[in-house]
């Protein structure tokens, strides 16, 4: 989306504000207001006081193109979680911050893509199977957080960590420069990461026309894809054979055994039998909680080690195409810049890091 900053003009003249007026009301400058209306975007805050005054969200200021840098994330959020306006504009001002990454970094021309006519339980079960034949995931195996990582990377997209300013949620799909970016909360849980990266891969391999699915049914059918691929039918029905006779509490623990096995919630188990046997009901309480505190955060795999260069390659691990973008820049890269990228905040770490980016790109081109 892009920048239309002549619709502030528009809007106040409707409302009979002059720009004093308008940027007296936000508590701005004069001059500030001006250089929005002629492009520069305003911050969060003043984005929101702006948008309020004249009586339009932020959606309004920004028109759809095809040939924009930027596209509004688009995501799904915790259970029934709320995004406010303002937190959208957070996560585009986050996304922005990469902008000048991906610039002049050349798309792939060849985006693995799907066309659907429909969006049916066929369909969604259709894709699953192509998405976990992707990443040669046996048919009875569900699927854990690095073979969708890895999926991921099959499917084109780029893999960025950061801390959310935005708490009710894991992850969110954009586009920049055309490059198909998914950005991911380092305060995730593993065990919770699983579920909403497959929905951004479906967001993204279904992204074939310039244009982001936001509707309430795109959301759920790319819900019942990400269910389907993380857990194969056979494995559904091998797990409620063995639980359907017995009382609740001998049922929670043998799912906690084949979650901590396996390396998935338990609710999500739970809400995939429950589609395949409507009368399955089981309450699961604390027992998914529990079961989480013996698996880390996304971040805590990161940052799992003293040593530069196993923090590097753990990166690459699971991000190699943003990694392999940030080799190609870190000479334009400054240590505080890095330190960002990495959410470093010791500068002797930022310049470490840098230092040892400067010899893994040296062996890469021998």
């Amino acid at each position: 989306m892009k920048w239309e900053g002549s619709i502030i003009k528009k809007k106040s003249d409707e409302r009979g504000l002059s720009i004093t007026k308008l940027a007296q009301q936000i508590g701005v400058s004069r001059q500030a207001v001006n250089d929005w209306i002629k492009g520069q975007v305003p911050k969060g805050l003043y984005l929101i006081a702006l948008c309020d005054i004249l009586g339009i969200s932020p959606d309004d200021l920004f028109i759809k193109g095809e040939d924009v840098a930027i596209q509004m994330p688009v995501y799904r959020t915790r259970r029934k979680a709320k995004i406010k306006p303002e937190h959208k504009v957070q996560l585009a001002e986050l996304a922005n911050e990469y902008k000048n990454l991906f610039r002049d970094k050349s798309a792939s021309t060849i985006h693995p893509t799907l066309k659907i006519s429909n969006r049916s339980p066929e369909t969604a079960k259709t894709i699953a199977y192509k998405l976990r034949k992707a990443v040669e995931i046996s048919s009875d195996k569900p699927m854990d957080y690095k073979e969708v990582f890895r999926l991921l990377e099959n499917l084109d997209i780029h893999v960025i960590f950061r801390d959310f300013p935005v708490s009710r949620l894991y992850a969110f799909y954009t586009r920049i420069f055309e490059h198909r970016v998914v950005f991911v909360d380092l305060k995730t849980n593993v065990l919770d990461l699983i579920f909403p990266l497959l929905h951004e891969s479906v967001h993204a391999i279904r992204d074939d026309s310039k244009k982001l699915f936001v509707d309430d049914e795109e959301e759920n059918f790319c819900d019942i894809v990400a269910s389907y691929t993380q857990f194969p039918e056979t494995y559904i029905e091998q797990i409620y054979e063995m639980i359907v006779d017995l009382d609740p509490p001998h049922q929670i623990n043998i799912l906690k055994q084949f979650s901590q096995t396996n390396h998935h919630a338990i609710c999500g188990i739970i809400k995939r039998i429950k589609d395949n046997h409507s009368e399955f009901d089981l309450p699961y309480g604390g027992a998914d909680t529990n079961l989480k505190k013996n698996f880390p955060k996304i971040g805590e795999v990161l940052s799992k080690t003293d040593n530069v260069r196993q923090f590097l390659q753990n990166y690459q691990n699971l991000s190699p195409m943003f990694f392999n973008i940030l080799l190609d820049k870190v000479e334009n890269l400054t240590q505080r810049k890095l330190g960002e990228i990495f959410c470093i905040e010791s500068y002797l770490d930022m310049v470490s890091v840098r230092d040892e980016m400067f010899q893994m790109k040296k062996l890469r081109s021998k």
